[in-house]
């Protein structure tokens, strides 16, 4: 007993930095750990899930295999589902993905992550209202987890403008350099009339992607927008002095003209 101990202790040093490589997208280094802790404790569940996502990294279920090896050392990791659902949902077996995120919550109802996925697999099958369902579901449990961008792309599909923007506006709140949610908040809010606003978030989205030119378009339109409206006010305003300015160059004109008959006339009179 007493050598066991080194032995896992060694393998879950191996495990840590495994996992922090992987973390930071360093995956040969990730393999190079993981394998050592693998061969250090062959039982290690979490060395083999962590393993599997390297895989995944590389491409979309090749990991799988690996993962399914995790749930038959710790069937009870509500993560490890989590992870084996991803890799379902991405090659499309969206029955399979699923199972495996209701399991996922029967094990763990207040994960927020199984139902962000579950309300992937309502919308890829078309089914709206469920979709938002769960998507409220993950905010409920997390708000920062980007569902409410989620829920904007769902309101912007159906036409629900107004709807779109507050969704929109909730998720920059968590997350500010989101580039599709503030470019659609722009677009959003130039449609509604609001230049200003949509000239702020343009104005913003170049803070974060100066060389965007998207967004750089976006705000020519918002500034030309807010000078047309500018013109407008101006117009409005200053009616009476204007009424008074065009009868007095129309009278002007009428001089001139008359003032020019007369001249050619071999009388003088018009």
């Amino acid at each position: 007993m007493t050598a066991l101990v080194p032995l896992l202790a060694g393998s879950l040093s191996l495990l840590a930095g495994g996992r922090a490589a992987y973390e930071r997208g360093d995956l040969p280094a990730a393999e190079r750990l993981l394998d050592a802790a693998l061969r250090a404790d062959p039982g290690c569940a979490p060395c083999w899930l962590y393993r599997g996502l390297v895989e995944e990294e590389r491409q979309a279920g090749s990991g799988r295999r690996l993962i399914e090896r995790a749930l038959a050392l710790d069937p009870g990791g509500p993560a490890a589902y989590r992870f084996y659902a991803e890799s379902l949902l991405a090659t499309g077996e969206l029955d399979g993905a699923t199972a495996a995120l209701e399991r996922a919550l029967a094990l763990d109802p207040g994960s927020a992550a199984p139902h962000y996925l579950l309300g992937e697999i309502a919308r890829r099958r078309g089914n709206r209202v469920a979709a938002e369902r769960e998507y409220r579901a993950t905010i409920a449990l997390d708000p920062r987890s980007g569902a409410h961008h989620e829920l904007g792309d769902l309101a912007l599909a159906e036409g629900a403008h107004a709807a779109a923007r507050r969704e929109y506006a909730a998720d920059l709140t968590f997350h500010p350099d989101c580039y599709e949610a503030r470019i659609n908040l722009a677009a959003l809010s130039l449609w509604a009339g609001d230049a200003a606003a949509a000239a702020r978030e343009y104005r913003s989205s170049l803070d974060y992607h100066p060389q965007d030119a998207r967004a750089q378009a976006g705000l020519a339109r918002a500034e030309r927008a807010l000078r047309w409206a500018r013109v407008a006010r101006t117009s409005r305003a200053g009616a009476p002095w204007a009424a008074a300015l065009v009868a007095a160059s129309a009278s002007l004109l009428l001089w001139r003209r008359r003032k020019r008959v007369r001249e050619r006339s071999p009388h003088g009179t018009a």
